[in-house]
């Protein structure tokens, strides 16, 4: 038995990309204030590039077997699995002028407001935009819209990121030959 086979495996299906792509779509779609720039996010943090123009993201934080939450399974569509996003905006904030005056109360007002009404468009996107997705519907089993985490200032950018969870089943297909006799 040769640890590397001579032809690769088929790829499986991987439906959280194309599903983590269509909920940043319909997040752009629904902001009030539009963005320069719309990334699904690698890893697992935020980065905060070119944030004048405003940014959306979204990015998995994790992915975490939860039929019966420890159980394993040897059916290929079991257990499901609890897909945790972060989906949020980057945007300018008022900071120090040149003179080292802070910003203004009205300035500092105006970023919040500009947080919450981003919050507002994020949530109507999630509720109003994400069931009708396609690839949703056949994987995602359930929907739970978790916390809003409005960030601190930070190098003249401010963000808040709403966290979900979907109970998603990430089925595989076994039909290709793993017999480990040879």
């Amino acid at each position: 038995m040769s640890l590397f086979p001579e032809t690769p495996a088929t790829p499986a299906y991987e439906p959280i990309g194309p599903l983590v792509a269509a909920i940043l779509d319909c997040v752009v779609r629904s902001l009030s204030v539009q963005v320069g720039r719309a990334p699904v996010m690698p890893g697992n943090s935020i980065v905060h590039d070119d944030c004048c123009d405003g940014q959306a993201h979204v990015r998995v934080i994790s992915v975490v077997g939860s039929s019966a939450l420890s159980v394993p399974s040897l059916q290929p569509c079991l257990p499901l699995y609890q897909v945790r996003l972060g989906i949020g905006t980057v945007r300018c904030a008022h900071v120090l002028d040149d003179d080292g005056n802070a910003p203004t109360p009205a300035e500092m007002t105006a970023d919040a407001f500009q947080q919450y009404q981003d919050r507002a468009d994020i949530v109507r996107a999630l509720v109003c935009c994400v069931p009708n997705i396609e690839v949703f519907k056949p994987y995602v089993k359930t929907m739970r819209i978790e916390d809003w985490l409005p960030d601190t200032i930070s190098g003249g950018c401010i963000g808040n990121e709403i966290t979900m969870t979907f109970s998603m089943n990430l089925c595989s297909d076994c039909t290709e030959d793993y017999d480990q006799t040879s």
